[in-house]
């Protein structure tokens, strides 16, 4: 089974132990690895479907397409309502600094995620 689940531990990505971390930030880290892995999967099922050399259930693929867009859509709300509370005048400066990162992170993992739910999409097409 190639499917990452939501609740798969993800290594933190920031110097600061997680504890130390607002639980947002927290989630934000888990998901955008989350994400990350689960890019790592699809590619990995996408050139299996295209080369033939390993059978991929496009059932499998399509299921993995969806876990992860609504994880990256739970990523963006959660993000965007950070960015709002790290805009008020006493949000710390570390943590504005860490959503910045993260930001990056996350358009990082989007763009991959998008290009391959595009490469899917193609394959759809053309094995129909």
């Amino acid at each position: 089974n190639h499917r990452v689940r939501a609740s798969a531990p993800a290594p933190a990505r920031t110097s600061a132990p997680s504890s130390a971390m607002p639980a947002g930030l927290d989630s934000l880290v888990r998901n955008i690895g989350i994400i990350s892995r689960n890019n790592s999967v699809l590619a990995s099922m996408l050139s299996h479907l295209t080369s033939g050399e390993e059978p991929t259930e496009p059932r499998d693929l399509r299921v993995l397409l969806q876990d992860t867009g609504h994880i990256a859509r739970e990523t963006g709300e959660l993000l965007l309502s950070l960015q709002h509370n790290a805009g008020r005048e006493d949000a710390p400066e570390r943590q504005r600094s860490m959503l910045v990162k993260l930001n990056k992170d996350f358009q990082f993992v989007l763009r991959r995620f998008q290009q391959l739910a595009e490469q899917s999409a193609q394959h759809a097409r053309l094995g129909d």
